[in-house]
């Protein structure tokens, strides 16, 4: 516990310093240090706790697992293609889940906006990634399955209801595509098999899946105007943008030193105007690589 309590102290400090001014009141300085580098802590969906990011997979096996018997599950981890990776969850499918079942986890946990976007695994070899070049041309999958399997011809497209059993081995990663004119993409990697404990086990029993076992806390992104904690954003690019465009030559914006992936955070409204940013379209910033797209308000239905 300790050891989570210093974690979480040092980032809070790093992101949002305060000053106190001659009237007492509080004032929010530039963070220290870049915050899509700061390792973000997990928060474990059985005992609640909040775990340190280097601690995860052993918090995993002790909290979830044993080694009494035969494994009974798969143990996958899904990370952002985009946002730095940091949005990352574990979670566990039965040994006879089909990759529906993991689909179904990732959109309830982190993408169901509306209903209808098309959904897609791409399966790549346990090698693929392997000694790649920069220059290199990204691998091509073993397998695609999809949930539009009829409309696509090939031999390497299937049923997205296939099952994990006939792909899943040491090694091979799949990315999960969801989404239509602005798609969403995942890393989902196969780390291997497990066993629950009992009393899960007869939780397991009366349900398909599992809700996801361990997910980060929120990315903390300091308002680009007074720095404190931002809860809206947009882009400079994509479908965030607003029609109308900035003024560059407006008094009120400042050059960002950092680097903001192509993203402005704000904690409001007023504080993105004050940076000249009158003409945005600010989207809610929500613990979901879906954030900003589509009609995404943050939904996740195991909670």
């Amino acid at each position: 516990m300790i050891k989570i309590q210093k974690e979480t102290i040092a980032t809070e400090e790093m992101l949002t310093s305060e000053l106190t001014g001659n009237a007492g009141t509080s004032i929010a300085v530039k963070p220290a240090g870049n915050p899509w580098k700061v390792p973000l802590s997990m928060k474990c969906s059985g005992c609640r706790q909040s775990v340190p990011n280097s601690d995860k997979l052993s918090h995993l096996d002790e909290c979830w697992f044993n080694n009494d018997g035969p494994s009974d599950v798969y143990l996958l981890n899904a990370r952002s293609v985009y946002w730095a990776e940091k949005f990352e969850l574990y979670l566990a499918v039965p040994l006879d889940a089909s990759f529906e079942d993991i689909d179904l986890l990732l959109r309830f946990t982190w993408m169901q906006c509306c209903f209808g976007h098309a959904r897609s695994f791409d399966v790549y070899a346990a090698d693929a990634f392997t000694n790649l070049k920069d220059t290199d041309d990204d691998p091509d999958p073993v397998m695609t399955l999809t949930t539009a399997y009829g409309l696509m011809v090939g031999d390497d497209i299937g049923p997205i209801d296939t099952p994990l059993r006939q792909y899943l081995q040491d090694g091979v990663r799949m990315t999960y595509d969801y989404g239509g004119n602005y798609t969403t993409s995942i890393f989902v990697d196969y780390i291997g098999e497990r066993r629950l404990k009992r009393p899960l086990q007869q939780e397991k029993a009366n349900v398909k899946i599992i809700r996801p076992l361990i997910r980060n806390e929120m990315l903390v992104m300091p308002c680009a105007h007074c720095y404190r904690k931002s809860t809206m954003f947009f882009m400079d690019d994509g479908p965030y943008d607003s029609d109308e465009s900035d003024d560059d030559n407006d008094d009120n914006v400042r050059e960002e030193d950092d680097d903001d992936c192509g993203m402005k955070f704000f904690c409001s409204k007023a504080c993105s105007i004050s940076q000249g940013h009158r003409g945005r379209v600010l989207k809610p910033f929500l613990n979901s690589p879906r954030s900003g797209i589509c009609t995404y308000r943050g939904k996740n239905y195991f909670d």
